[in-house]
């Protein structure tokens, strides 16, 4: 089976998970101490009430490992996680259908704080910082890892861009943390204020009037940098910018009225 979590819910969901424990134990095949001691501590526990309880909450955590798709990835990896660490030029894609976000939230959070984890394991820094753009943070759930990434980490050449709908998502997720991770943020981005009451709130943050957020157009931004102030930009716009022409392809779910033709016309945004 090898040494991956496929390996590991096999274990789990094994019909006599007890024995087999007891027999790796005793041929002295289970050589990772950490593993040894946790085994152990398993079987010493009382059988008929205690272990089921324990084997079911484990098994909890690993349900959204269950299906075919998920289990062929976790077979093998398409990167090498040394060069992460290492800071050699990589790019990595993790993308979870909107439908999964909820069912799969425990194999999202087991990748994210996986490569979290790794870049801290860094004895020298990369050339290149390395950056971690998460978008709808608030599906991760409440993360140490990624509280701590923000908030500790700035000296391992980690850089998080994290997004959030709104304020609400970061108090709720990070009641005692998120004014320490806003403030340990070298930079923050506002747009798309829909009310009084969250252009209100931002307004705490950035030191701006709430009028002036609520009045911002789509397409501008309000970004605040430590010793710069705020500034009120134009957000990038992938469809129009030349940096990016080339770079995205056309989504078949979006259409957009044409005015000239009059007709309802596919775009070509994300």
């Amino acid at each position: 089976g090898g040494c991956t979590l496929n390996q590991v819910r096999s274990y789990l969901y094994h019909q006599n998970l007890d024995y087999m424990l007891a027999e790796l134990l005793d041929d002295e095949k289970v050589k990772n101490t950490l593993a040894r001691d946790e085994f152990n501590a398993y079987l010493s526990i009382p059988e008929d009430k205690t272990r089921p309880c324990v084997r079911s909450t484990a098994t909890s955590y690993l349900k959204a490992l269950g299906s075919p798709d998920v289990s062929k990835t976790l077979e093998t990896s398409s990167f090498d996680l040394a060069d992460l660490v290492e800071g050699k030029p990589l790019t990595i894609y993790i993308i979870i259908p909107p439908e999964k976000m909820d069912s799969h939230r425990a194999l999202l959070r087991l990748w994210i704080g996986t490569l979290l984890t790794a870049v801290t394991s860094r004895r020298r820094l990369p050339r290149r910082r390395t950056l971690f753009l998460i978008d709808e943070a608030a599906q991760l759930g409440s993360l140490s890892t990624l509280r701590q990434a923000i908030t500790l980490h700035r000296g391992y050449g980690m850089q998080v861009h994290t997004f959030w709908q709104d304020l609400s998502q970061l108090r709720l997720l990070y009641e005692k943390d998120y004014q320490t991770m806003i403030n340990n943020s070298a930079v923050l981005q506002v747009f798309g204020i829909a009310n009084f009451q969250m252009a209100r709130e931002w307004a705490d943050v950035v030191g701006k009037d709430p009028h002036e957020l609520l009045s911002m157009d789509p397409e501008e931004t309000m970004v605040h940098m430590p010793g710069e102030g705020c500034r009120r930009c134009r957000r990038g716009n992938y469809l129009e910018d030349a940096a990016f022409k080339g770079m995205y392809e056309a989504n078949e779910r979006f259409f957009y009225f044409d005015e000239d033709k009059k007709a309802r016309v596919k775009s070509r945004q994300r």
